[in-house]
């Protein structure tokens, strides 16, 4: 049986992950026939993309968006508090 204090971290670390900005989105958003999908409602993509994002949880959610949409995407805003080593690290994923 593990020991409290490693259940409580554990439960804690599971928690953060599941408000992560980055899953979040991943889990959210998709690309499919030539559309957008998000939380399972579709949009046309009939022209130019510009994704953008502002706040503490704009990078991770910005780096998922990119993760999904790649190419696609013509630019991108991000208005972030300074990020730390770890946020601009894959490891802050």
């Amino acid at each position: 049986m593990p020991a409290i204090d490693e259940t409580c971290y554990r439960a804690f670390d599971l928690g953060v992950r599941a408000v992560n900005a980055y899953n979040l989105v991943l889990k959210s958003v998709r690309f499919r026939d030539s559309k957008i999908e998000i939380q399972n409602t579709l949009f046309d993509v009939p022209g130019r993309l510009v994704v953008f994002g502002v706040g503490k949880a704009a990078l991770g959610m910005l780096r998922a968006v990119f993760n999904v949409l790649g190419a696609r995407i013509d630019s991108a805003i991000g208005c972030v508090p300074q990020p730390t080593e770890n946020e601009l690290s894959d490891e802050g994923l």
